[in-house]
Formats: C-alpha cells, structure tokens, sequence
C-alpha cells in the first residue's frame, strides 16, 4: 500500500523570510506562511479582468478571483510564479508590475499573497484554462466595488484582499 505523497512548499515567516520546505499541514501547525500569486490583467480601457472558478474547484467552486492567480512552487519566485499562472490559466506571455502583498490568515491556511498587473496588449488573446477558469468578464474598478459591497460572497477572500491594496 503507497502512501500519497504531499506536496512541498516553501514554508516562510510573515516576513517573506523562508524557514523550511513542507507541507500545507506543516505550515498551519508551525503558523508559518505558504506564498501565492494573484495577478490583475487590465485592458486599455482601465477595466479589470475577473475569473470565476469552476464549479470543480478544491476551493472557492463558482466564486469570482483574481485574473489569474495559484501558488507559489517549492523554490520558485513569486514574479516567475505570477508569469507561470498567466500562461497556465490565461495563454498569456506579459510584463507584469508587482503592487504588493496582503497576508491570508484562515483556519485553512496561512499564505502570504503576491499581487501583481499586467495590462492586455490589444493585439494578445486570451486563451482561458477552463479546468481553472469557469468564465472572463472585464469590469470597471468602480463596478467591482460594487459587487463586493453588495455580494461580497461571490467573490473569494484572497480577492477582496488584493481588491482592497490595490484600490487602496
């Protein structure tokens, strides 16, 4: 009988500071941090791109996230990570803009969360992953606002989170 192998992750501080390589269990039980990327496509009319996530998902089924947006892998920067995930979930190659970082605290899960921008050439297409990515909609900044004021359920924490250091 083979026991399932769990995946590794960079386990870091609050700090950005990595510790040691382990598992999402290890890091819940020593109150260390796994990093994420999200990243907010724009396109040249200011509005933002907006996933919705399959009704499948593991976590969040059906709820609106960022454009793109996953985990870190073990030894992996968070910039190659972001650019990883567009291509992975959106076909798209892009200069991306680091913003900043928020930090997820849940029962569930410690991460600290990269965000980053890109902007959509007019000339790129996007090419969705539907086993990540149920449905793509651009809305205006102020629309978003919106909607996560009067559905905030619709929408996953981790993107209320970049939401709001993004808008400030």
């Amino acid at each position: 009988m083979s026991r399932e192998v769990q995946k590794q992750y960079d386990l870091l501080r609050r700090d950005g500071s990595f510790v040691q390589h382990g598992t999402k269990r290890e890091a819940q039980q020593l109150g260390l941090y796994r990093p994420t990327v999200h990243i907010f496509v724009f396109n040249s009319s200011g509005d933002l791109l907006i996933s919705r996530r399959p009704a499948h998902a593991r976590v969040y089924a059906n709820l609106w996230s960022s454009s793109a947006g996953g985990h870190v892998e073990k030894g992996e920067a968070p910039d190659i990570a972001a650019r990883r995930e567009l291509k992975e979930e959106l076909g798209l190659d892009v200069r991306i803009e680091y913003i900043g970082k928020t930090y997820i605290q849940t029962p569930e899960r410690n991460n600290i969360q990269y965000l980053y921008k890109a902007v959509l050439p007019e000339t790129q297409n996007i090419s969705k992953n539907s086993n990540e990515i149920e449905e793509l909609k651009f809305l205006s900044l102020s629309r978003i606002k919106i909607l996560l004021s009067e559905q905030p359920t619709e929408f996953t924490n981790e993107f209320h989170s970049a939401f709001k250091l993004y808008v400030g």
